[in-house]
């Protein structure tokens, strides 16, 4: 047993409550049971982060550092024997998070207190 190939069509969209969501399809060569996946991000100035599921899709919270290009990796894993992990090769893509626009900057801002600063 050996580790799945790598996800195919990786893809990301913003959702309506801000949410980034990271969606793929599964292996074309699982090679064993598929555990799972390995999800990472990095976006410039951020440290990177890491999140496992089973699904073919992650929802992401709060990805900082608007209008920058953040780099996704997804990559399977089997599970052998004595819980021993196979893991295969990343697919990975980068994506242009769009910067939050001034309108919607005051749409959050509370008309009883000063405008913020630049």
């Amino acid at each position: 047993m050996g580790g799945p190939s790598t996800p195919t069509d990786l893809k990301g969209e913003i959702l309506d409550n801000d949410d980034f969501l990271v969606r793929w399809r599964r292996p074309g060569r699982p090679a064993g049971p598929l555990g799972g996946y390995m999800v990472s991000w990095k976006c410039p100035g951020a440290e990177e982060m890491s999140a496992i599921t089973t699904e073919n899709q992650l929802a992401l919270k709060d990805l900082p550092n608007k209008g920058t290009n953040c780099t996704f990796l997804v990559k399977g894993f089997n599970l052998g024997p004595w819980d021993h992990q196979f893991v295969g090769d990343s697919a990975e893509f980068t994506f242009q998070l769009p910067e939050r626009s001034p309108l919607s900057f005051f749409e959050d801002h509370d008309e009883d207190s000063p405008p913020p600063r630049a």
